[in-house]
């Protein structure tokens, strides 16, 4: 409890001093109706003189309480709860102190009931003023062209949404209604504003009341429940929006400021993701840890997480520089490294550069590397298989060993189900990669583990990007195949999983995130044109073009003899995996790793499907390019 003094509030503030002059007067009144009340409206001689003689003395303790309380601070046309709360501890304290100080004067007694009932009066008639003034400024003072919003969901967010739209004179919105799936809450209201449907009455609410614009006020709300609620909408012919996500979130709180149009994640999502942040913490507080493709959209995002649970260092190991610049920018700024610089190394360095790796683990000592890096691209692959043998296999053989021999305790290998029965080299060699993970086990005293996923939203070189792009072109968007499908998470959601995997494993399982259910690549084709504004098939076209070399039509995240079962987190699965013996195994990377050097693509071909059985390239459909003759021949005689 501070003392502002006046002149802090009043210069140069007439409007304020008017409101203190007004608080004043009500004082008075109050006490003067109370004794009038006390005495039935004859007030006794005696009585009426001690009333003018302690009346000064009541309106002095009120003014110096109004300032303790700092009750000017607030703002008429905003009056809330907590207004009225302070309001009443500056009549309780004003009432209590002029009882006191009558009691230390030896004063003429007062009688209580006065003092009680100029309480009671004294807070109606400022409480009131405000309120009223809240209330003038509404039902008079309000634009009288606002937009008419329906509001969906009737929890937090909703009454967040509804009340700001209600007290902001500077809000365009109009909330003329709710709905809410609950039955229990039909019919009840927020802040006046009335649940009248569940989100099935959305197109005829917006036909009868002339909504212009529906706010999703359902931050946790499932992809299904999202996707209806937008059918709903678009059936309406209604501009939408929503609130963000848990994700995006900090403070769990929302404001119409943050309303954004609905993107093709919320359609996709599902429940939050609960992890256990203590096992977690485990694994990553306190200790260095390595993020190799640390520009990369999974690399990026475990770099933010990771660095959330306060390592001791997060070496952030990238080839490329420009993604690694704009990443430390970023991690820059976050409190962890405001609090402690040194925390975050980003380091250039290339993962098939051996010397290299060396002198960075020798260096830090790393505790745990989760190991992203790696060519992901499909096509490209294709025609660069030497490209994909000496990153992805050759890569994390490297990774894999210094790690080992600089005594680390974890390493996480980032997979993908396109290396379960391959049909492409960059699926091909990540399950090779796999494989050379959960054979080296049983030489080291280090977990090594793989998470394997399917596609992340949003991800470098992922559809939805490109399917943006085209839309922003005018079309057409190109779907190579009308029946491919797809399993999709969010980054943040398969990041989250990743460190649960991490913290989860005893040393070569191969963990399963569940992904949920296939997703039709036409359907989010669709899906996209239509959050865009326009009309599938009419403003854009979709054209099909046909399969890319190394596609398939649908994924899987298991081989059929791996049998998956369930771990202690619903959302992680582990497989029923034949760890490959190392003699036999290394010899094979070896072979891989010199036709790759030499550049014999044919030969990394057949030396992939002799390693891999279940490899079946399309090679009628493969295009391999060959460099220039004078390139290979070079190549070839640098090779070790």
């Amino acid at each position: 409890m501070t003392f502002t003094s006046p002149f802090a509030y009043f210069r140069d503030r007439k409007l304020r001093l008017i409101l203190l002059v007004a608080d004043l007067v009500s004082m008075a009144v109050s006490y003067y109706a109370a004794f009038y009340l006390r005495f039935d409206g004859a007030i006794p001689p005696d009585m009426q003189l001690l009333m003018f003689r302690t009346m000064p003395l009541l309106v002095a303790i009120g003014m110096f309480y109004l300032f303790v309380f700092e009750v000017y601070r607030g703002m008429w046309r905003y009056a809330s709860i907590n207004d009225l709360v302070q309001i009443i501890k500056v009549i309780l304290a004003t009432s209590l102190s002029f009882m006191t100080v009558l009691y230390l004067i030896r004063s003429e007694a007062v009688p209580r009931s006065v003092v009680v009932i100029q309480s009671f009066i004294g807070l109606v008639a400022i409480g009131g003023m405000r309120f009223n003034a809240r209330m003038f400024r509404k039902v008079v003072g309000a634009p009288r062209r606002r937009i008419p919003v329906l509001v969906v969901g009737a929890g937090d967010a909703g009454e967040m949404i509804i009340r700001q739209m209600l007290n902001s004179g500077d809000s365009p919105y109009d909330p003329v209604g709710i709905v809410d799936d609950d039955p229990m809450k039909r019919n009840m209201r927020l802040h006046g504003v009335k649940v009248v449907g569940g989100r099935e009455h959305i197109p005829s609410l917006v036909a009868r009341r002339g909504i212009q614009e529906v706010i999703i006020a359902t931050p946790s709300a499932s992809g299904s429940q999202m996707r209806g609620i937008v059918e709903s909408c678009k059936a309406a012919n209604v501009r939408f929006r929503t609130v963000p996500g848990p994700r995006e979130l900090v403070d769990g709180k929302v404001s119409v400021t943050q309303l954004r149009e609905v993107r093709l994640e919320d359609l996709l999502g599902r429940d939050p993701i609960v992890t256990d942040a203590g096992e977690v913490a485990r694994v990553l507080a306190g200790h260095c840890i390595v993020v190799t493709g640390a520009g990369g959209s999974i690399g990026s995002e475990l770099c933010r997480q990771i660095l959330a649970y306060r390592p001791s260092r997060l070496i952030c190991l990238e080839r490329a520089e420009n993604p690694l610049f704009f990443l430390e920018q970023e991690l820059r700024a976050s409190p962890v490294v405001q609090d402690s610089p040194d925390v975050l190394v980003p380091v250039i360095g290339d993962i098939c550069n051996r010397p290299k790796l060396e002198a960075i683990f020798h260096a830090y000592r790393p505790y745990a590397i989760f190991h992203a890096a790696a060519h992901k691209h499909v096509p490209l692959m294709e025609r660069a298989p030497e490209e994909a043998v000496l990153n992805n296999i050759g890569g994390t053989l490297n990774v894999l060993e210094v790690a080992h021999e600089t005594g680390a305790e974890l390493m996480v290998l980032i997979s993908t189900d396109k290396a379960v029965m391959p049909t492409s080299v960059m699926g091909a060699t990540k399950r090779v990669a796999e494989l050379i993970v959960q054979a080296f086990a049983p030489r080291t005293t280090m977990r090594g583990i793989t998470v394997r996923f399917g596609n992340v939203i949003g991800s470098n070189g992922s559809v939805v990007p490109l399917f943006q792009k085209q839309i922003a072109q005018g079309g057409p968007v190109t779907v190579t195949h009308a029946e491919m499908r797809r399993y999709f998470m969010t980054i943040p959601e398969a990041v989250q999983l990743i460190t649960q995997a991490a913290a989860m494993g005893n040393g070569d399982e191969v963990f399963i995130l569940d992904m949920g259910e296939p997703v039709r690549i036409m359907d989010m084709a669709e899906q996209l044109i239509s959050l865009s504004g326009y009309a599938p098939g009419k403003d854009i076209q979709i054209e099909v073009v046909g399969l890319r070399p190394g596609e398939k039509l649908e994924e899987r995240l298991w081989h059929p003899w791996e049998t998956p079962s369930r771990t202690r987190h619903n959302k992680i699965l582990v497989a029923d995996t034949r760890p490959r013996p190392w003699t036999t195994l290394i010899e094979q990377v070896t072979a891989l790793r010199h036709a790759a050097f030499t550049m014999d693509r044919a030969e990394v071909i057949r030396l992939l499907r002799e390693t891999i059985p279940d490899y079946h390239p399309d090679d009628g459909r493969a295009v391999r390019e060959v460099e220039p003759a004078a390139v290979m021949t070079a190549a070839a005689a640098s090779a070790p």
